[in-house]
């Protein structure tokens, strides 16, 4: 069993026993125990790891001065 399926089974047991015990904080209790907290998981999922990189017009590179 990976790490995420140990959480998830974890996490689905704790969601049991809170419900069985009159314990949870969220109510009404879920029809489906499996999506709640599968909608609750983190995830590691990403679009990208790279940082946006946009181009600055050469003109506003430029170091402006003041007169005072």
């Amino acid at each position: 069993m990976d790490a995420d399926q140990f959480t998830f089974s974890l996490s689905q047991q704790v969601v049991e026993y809170a419900y069985k015990n009159s314990i949870a904080t969220v109510n009404p209790e879920p029809t489906d125990i499996e999506a709640f907290v599968r909608s609750h998981l983190y995830s590691t999922d990403y679009d990208g790891f790279t940082f946006d990189n946009y181009s600055w017009p050469e003109e506003a590179m430029k170091v402006q001065t003041v007169q005072l």
